[in-house]
């Protein structure tokens, strides 16, 4: 293997008279060559020329050893996105190689990419913050937006698609509707109508629940934007929910009717989505058609629990 040339780059820039002239280098390449059978492999890194040689000939101690020395030089060049495993050397680590590549890359594009980046990330979540603010506007709440900000934590489990306390929703109604004191404030009778048709395993089928348990999860790397805004949203609507409940069994309103106010909550409830973490649906089904189906048929399922949970304070109501 030799080194057969070099590659000079050289700035041009221009004098007082307007005449182009010659600054000094600024970057320098040599070039390796080795042959396979008379075949010629080429590249500008020594040793990655040597790995392929090696290689081919069949002499894999000293491919190992190659290939360990570029790993070596990676990691002194700060490639800090390091897989230890790959020092346990069964072939080529392909994986390593594109990471490490990518690390470069990213470094070599320097602030300019990284300041496009912040400021698109300060975009989405000035949009994010704008979603939160006119769903919670829908029931009549404000954003506290010192809530809403990137995330860098992650769960080990990865981001439900769906808020897991679904799950929950009649097992937690049926708790605070049992501690109702049913005495003259309270109707005695609709509450009794009302808390058997609550089912403390959860409504929905085997197959939802299993989806939204432990299906429909979303792994988002940490270096890919998150904001966690759906435990603001789902949070403030699920008080609203309890809260309006509860003040149908009451038998003296003298404001608006609860009865409108949980058909407002769960209409709003269903259109605007506020089980759903968005960038969680986003990164799950990445238009997958398949996926895109069953999150549709899922979030059918969920909406029917909600209407059915109003149908059944309504009818408790008129008992």
């Amino acid at each position: 293997m030799a080194a057969v040339g070099t590659i000079t780059m050289k700035q041009m820039t221009s004098n007082a008279a307007g005449q182009p002239e010659e600054t000094e280098e600024i970057e320098e390449n040599i070039v390796w060559v080795g042959d396979i059978d008379g075949l010629p492999v080429i590249g500008t890194v020594r040793e990655g020329v040597a790995l392929v040689l090696a290689a081919a000939k069949g002499d894999l101690d000293l491919a190992k050893k190659i290939h360990l020395k570029i790993i070596s030089d990676l990691i002194s060049q700060d490639c800090t996105d390091v897989c230890t495993d790959s020092l346990d050397i069964e072939g080529i680590p392909e994986k390593y190689f594109i990471t490490c590549m990518v690390k470069k890359t990213s470094q070599g594009s320097g602030k300019k990419g990284e300041s496009a980046s912040k400021e698109q990330d300060k975009t989405t979540l000035e949009k994010e913050i704008e979603r939160v603010k006119e769903t919670l506007k829908q029931i009549g709440m404000e954003l506290d937006t010192t809530k809403i900000k990137v995330t860098k934590d992650r769960s080990k489990r990865g981001e439900h698609v769906f808020n897991n306390d679904l799950l929950k929703l009649h097992k937690k109604i049926k708790k605070n509707a049992s501690s109702y004191t049913p005495e003259s404030s309270y109707n005695s009778d609709a509450l009794q109508y009302f808390i058997p048709k609550l089912n403390p395993e959860t409504p929905l089928s085997k197959e939802h629940k299993k989806c939204i348990e432990s299906e429909m999860v979303a792994i988002i790397d940490n270096d890919e934007l998150y904001i966690n805004s759906n435990s603001t949203v789902y949070g403030a609507y699920m008080k609203a929910l309890h809260d309006t409940i509860k003040k149908n069994f009451q038998i003296y309103q003298k404001l608006s009717d609860p009865l409108e106010d949980l058909y407002r909550i769960v209409t709003a409830a269903n259109d605007r989505e506020v089980y759903v973490d968005p960038f969680a649906k986003e990164k799950w089904i990445q238009n997958k058609q398949k996926e895109k189906e069953k999150f549709e048929e899922v979030k059918s399922a969920v909406a029917t629990m909600f209407v059915n949970l109003y149908n059944m304070v309504r009818d408790a109501r008129v008992s």
